[in-house]
């Protein structure tokens, strides 16, 4: 099964390895919107994301991260091929774009 097509419940989260760039990361789920998420599977201290109860929590203002669990951060901001992370993204968007046209047109 490829990484996109993780979706079962009770998978997550999941330690892995970027196909990009071969870094350790975790797959998890995000809490606010149930998107799958990457992080770097190492804790650091500027960490903006916390696993709660298996899913990513984003530090916001109004809502801090409580502070006796490890921080994460976005994998998708420290990959060095973030640049063919962002093409492969976009490719797929459009393709799932002319699928739902072509879907839609009958």
């Amino acid at each position: 099964m490829g990484d996109n097509e993780r979706t079962a419940p009770g998978e997550y989260p999941e330690k892995g390895e970027c196909r990009f760039c071969a870094a350790p990361v975790i797959w998890c789920i995000a809490e606010a919107s149930g998107k799958i998420n990457i992080l770097d599977a190492l804790p650091r201290d500027d960490g903006n994301v916390a696993l709660i109860e298996g899913k990513a929590r984003y530090a916001r203002k109004d809502a801090p991260l409580p502070d006796h669990l490890p921080r994460y951060v976005s994998h998708f901001a420290t990959c060095p091929d973030v640049a063919a992370v962002r093409a492969e993204l976009a490719a797929r968007t459009k393709a799932n774009d002319q699928k739902a046209r072509t879907a839609w047109d009958g």
